[in-house]
């Protein structure tokens, strides 16, 4: 599988966190670091694009509700954007798209 890489950048207010590649286990440890990483500075929006994400392991799936619960606990609010078909099928199969705030782009996700 193709490796993780997960960046981090600021628009409108919001911290847009891209990740491209595959979430896979041997990967989950970049993505946690770096969501931590974004924890820390208490942001009030986080827009986490997936549109380059071709795989997403149940471990990656945990750091989801993880920073989705870490940044509700400090006011703030986690949107999803650009989930591929078959992150999104996971995500169903796992129920978290009832928990988590889906929008098809960035863009979007920010109105």
């Amino acid at each position: 599988m193709a490796n993780l890489t997960v960046n981090s950048s600021t628009r409108d207010g919001a911290v847009i966190v891209q990740l491209d590649g595959a979430a896979s286990v041997d990967q989950i440890d970049h993505m946690q670091m770096q969501f931590m990483r974004i924890t820390a500075q208490h942001p009030k929006r986080v827009v986490i694009d997936m549109a380059n994400l071709s795989f997403l392991a149940s471990l990656g799936m945990g750091l989801l509700v993880a920073i989705n619960r870490d940044i509700a606990r400090q006011g703030g609010k986690v949107k999803l954007a650009g989930v591929g078909p078959l992150v999104l099928e996971a995500l169903q199969r796992a129920r978290l798209d009832a928990l988590l705030e889906l929008h098809a782009t960035v863009d979007e996700a920010l109105a």
